[in-house]
């Protein structure tokens, strides 16, 4: 994941970017169809982001209704000979991943593992977040999908990329964002060049408190659709709360998934819920490396393993800490990355 070292920018900057209309696995379709992604890299590459999208101000993060499609871009895409890095944020993350807010900020930037003078940084809010990508608060969500899966998430970052124009990328997978890097090889396997996962699994209903918690997924997308917003938040603070009672970085999870519009993130979950990779995953055919959180309550080390034990050749790395411990914890966090920057 390093690349040859040129100018880059001061830092990170967040895009919104039309894109062309997405059609579900259950056949509906995104219309007009958004994302919000947060980039750093080379200077060069800001007047192609300009003309392709629209740059907004790193505000926190909160819901985004969208009641009208922004303008599309034209024209040619990135320097695809850039090495490009794809953060795929997990439930309770969002498009910010680097700079004083971000989530992995001690982990991004000059001369940290993920150097933006060597590699390109991108990060999309994922699809159904309503945080600035497309979701069901927005004009042009299909009324009538029944679900969204990984599977679209996965197709609207394949069709971002295609917009943009980066080229093959590494995927970076953290917690459930592993799954959609997952599916992003699988989909489109000349995309990929390389895998980095980290604290996820080939699945996520495996041990008690996750079968748990994702029985209550179905009911509680039901009930958030038909609930006032004051009383989303609150219904799923109280369920949140008492199933990660002793979770590293708990606060910082739950204040994310607040933020967020709950009924969505209910859907994203019970997405999630249903994911198994475990029929062709282990014909990965490119270099990966998989980051083992040790002390992990929500996604056991011992499946984080069986993921890399699927995967011809890969590379277990592993980090003294629990399920948030890139938040809690981010020095511990350092060199297991930097590890999987040297090699996926």
């Amino acid at each position: 994941m390093t690349g040859v070292s040129s100018s880059a920018a001061a830092a990170p900057r967040l895009f919104d970017l039309r894109l062309p209309p997405l059609t579900l696995l259950d056949g509906a379709t995104v219309d007009p169809h958004h994302a919000r992604v947060q980039w750093w890299g080379p200077e060069t590459d800001l007047p192609v982001l300009e003309r392709l999208g629209t740059q907004v101000s790193p505000e926190p993060a909160a819901p985004v209704v969208r009641s009208a499609p922004l303008r599309a871009g034209t024209g040619p895409g990135l320097d695809s000979t850039v090495p490009t890095a794809l953060v795929v944020h997990a439930l309770t993350g969002e498009a910010r991943v680097a700079g004083p807010d971000g989530w992995w900020g001690p982990l991004i930037g000059p001369g940290r593992a993920l150097d933006p003078a060597r590699v390109r940084i991108l990060c999309a809010n994922n699809l159904g977040s309503c945080y600035g990508s497309s979701g069901p608060l927005d004009e042009g969500w299909p009324r009538s999908v029944r679900r969204f899966t990984p599977w679209d998430q996965a197709a609207a970052l394949w069709t971002l990329l295609d917009v943009l124009g980066t080229g093959p990328v590494i995927p970076v997978g953290y917690s459930m964002g592993g799954p959609i890097a997952q599916l992003l090889w699988h989909r489109h396997r000349s995309l990929v060049n390389g895998l980095v996962f980290c604290a996820t699994s080939r699945n996520f209903r495996g041990n008690p408190r996750e079968s748990a918690m994702f029985s209550l997924v179905p009911f509680l997308t039901a009930g958030l659709r038909f609930t006032p917003g004051v009383a989303r938040r609150a219904v799923m603070s109280r369920v949140l709360e008492t199933r990660m009672p002793d979770v590293q970085a708990r606060d910082w999870i739950l204040d994310e998934l607040r933020s967020g519009d709950p009924a969505a993130i209910a859907e994203a979950a019970g997405a999630i819920s249903r994911y198994s990779s475990h029929e062709w995953i282990g014909e990965v055919d490119v270099p990966t490396t998989v980051v083992v959180t040790e002390q992990d309550r929500l996604v056991p080390p011992h499946r984080q393993r069986k993921l890399a034990e699927a995967i011809p050749g890969a590379r277990v790395v592993s980090v003294a800490g629990d399920h948030g411990v890139c938040v809690a914890n981010p020095r511990a966090f350092v060199p297991a990355l930097v590890a999987s920057a040297a090699r996926p």
